[in-house]
């Protein structure tokens, strides 16, 4: 990522009826101070808002508050009243700061992200002459499928592919730590294909994009307690109902209310003689 030197800042900014909430609160120039670094932070970072270390690695209110030299008791109370007044975003543990674009010179800031790219690009391609040439001067090896499999995993840079085929790459090739769980019920990677496939549709991209494979790895684990919890079909009506309403997030607590419990371990009535449950009590 490619950092700006710049942001803008209105002379206003103290005015606005968010910072009359923050002014009635013991510790408001605290908040205050934490407001201006978070926002000289998101610049450095210039990725549309989002607070993040490098495109794998997002900033956690820890890592913030030894980036501000600031106590990181004070950091987390400042992020849970920006939250709170609707300044910050919080998603998968990402935090971003919400109407980036609408504040800033978001057409400047791209064609820095754009200068940005074009120097990776040629850094991969160079990178690529570089591995072509070592390929052509190392002797065979016994097993070149295990040594393609390696370097598809290296190659695969996250931010440069949306949700869906991120995450056909994660289970494909076995990279997050639970695909074979998904790889053996084709039901649940249908749901979560689904889910991915809508994220991939939400504007503005900012708010569908898991930017990194630690976020969507989250995500992942997430349905897949939820599914060894309380069944594949609870998972399903959990993300049908996130798709219908257009939730930017699958909202779990609509199905922890709706009474699911988990699976018990013997045979239900309905099921034909003869056919034991499934270990988990799945169906």
């Amino acid at each position: 990522m490619s950092d700006v030197k710049w942001i803008k800042v209105r002379t206003d900014i103290f005015n606005d009826e968010k910072f009359d909430a923050i002014k009635t609160l013991p510790d408001k120039n605290d908040i205050q101070l934490v407001w201006i670094k978070l926002l000289c932070l998101a610049g450095q970072c210039n990725e549309s808002g989002l607070l993040m270390l490098t495109t794998e690695i997002p900033y956690t209110d820890e890592m913030m508050a030894k980036r501000f030299d600031m106590d990181v008791g004070v950091v987390q109370r400042a992020l849970s009243v920006f939250q709170s007044l609707g300044m910050i975003d919080v998603e998968d543990n990402i935090y971003m700061v919400s109407s980036w674009n609408k504040h800033q010179s978001e057409d400047r800031l791209e064609e820095i992200r754009r200068k940005d790219r074009e120097r990776k690009k040629e850094q991969r391609e160079k990178q690529k002459e570089l591995i072509e040439q070592k390929k052509s001067m190392d002797i065979p090896r016994k097993n070149p499928r295990i040594c393609s499999y390696s370097l598809s995993n290296k190659e695969h840079v996250f931010s440069n592919y949306n949700n869906l085929d991120n995450y056909k790459h994660l289970i494909t090739n076995n990279v997050y730590k639970d695909s074979s769980y998904i790889k053996d019920r084709p039901e649940l990677d249908a749901i979560i294909s689904d889910w991915m496939t809508y994220k991939d549709g939400v504007t503005p991209k900012n708010k569908g994009k898991y930017v990194s494979q630690m976020s969507m790895s989250k995500v992942l684990t997430m349905v897949i307690n939820h599914d060894k919890e309380y069944g594949t079909d609870a998972v399903r009506e959990a993300v049908d109902m996130s798709i219908a309403n257009q939730w930017v997030g699958i909202y779990w607590d609509k199905i922890e209310k709706r009474g699911y419990s988990k699976p018990k371990s013997e045979p239900r009535a309905e099921m034909p003689t003869g056919l034991e449950k499934p270990k988990g009590g799945r169906q």
